[in-house]
């Protein structure tokens, strides 16, 4: 009887390590790779009637990226980033041949007030002259509202997101990325090629 009830125990204790076994291995086979995850800052959306598919980036705060010289955050305002494109089909047969940069600043009075060049620094060490934005604003109740735009070359894009430290250069406004938004960047580029 004793000898059952030992044949028994090693029975049930060789199912148990073998169901364990078996769960660990569904279980890391089946749960993704970290690095096989989505970004979810960027969004793709394909227009069936134009065969046409844009995909842009969350837009990307960079108040509190921007050096200034304005001691209060209120009287600066806020300064944002937008970034698309646009390609025909629904994957890139070829790169896409430019990016968008639209940045947008809200603030009790005009920072900019004209066409800003654009200068990405690259490492702290090199720079590119990524050229003059276009420049519009409006006038709300208690803010202005300003718009400057350029389209970015798919050659300058890829070198800025090569960069290990990333700044643009808006006018006198110097901002720095964060390694967040460079990564929002890095992947975004990425979608630029087939």
């Amino acid at each position: 009887m004793r000898r059952l009830i030992t044949i028994s125990n090693v029975a049930i204790a060789v199912l148990l390590a073998a169901s364990f076994c078996a769960s660990q291995n569904t279980n890391s086979n089946s749960s993704p790779k970290p690095e096989a995850k989505p970004n979810n800052h960027i969004k793709t959306k394909y227009n069936q009637s134009k065969d046409e598919t844009t995909v842009t980036l969350k837009t990307l705060a960079l108040t509190n990226s921007v050096s200034r010289e304005i001691k209060s955050d209120s009287d600066f305002g806020n300064l944002d980033l937008d970034i698309s494109f646009t390609y025909q089909g629904k994957q890139p047969s070829k790169p896409v041949e430019n990016a968008t940069f639209k940045f947008k600043g809200t603030a009790k009075n005009q920072y900019f007030q004209k066409p800003q060049n654009l200068i990405a620094v690259i490492d702290d060490t090199s720079g590119v002259v990524l050229g003059p934005t276009s420049y519009n604003s409006t006038s709300e109740t208690f803010y202005f509202v300003e718009n400057m735009s350029i389209s970015i070359p798919y050659a300058a894009m890829q070198r800025i997101v090569r960069a290990k430290t990333l700044a643009f250069q808006l006018g006198a406004r110097n901002i720095r990325m964060m390694d967040d938004q460079l990564a929002d960047l890095r992947a975004m580029a990425a979608l630029m090629t087939p």
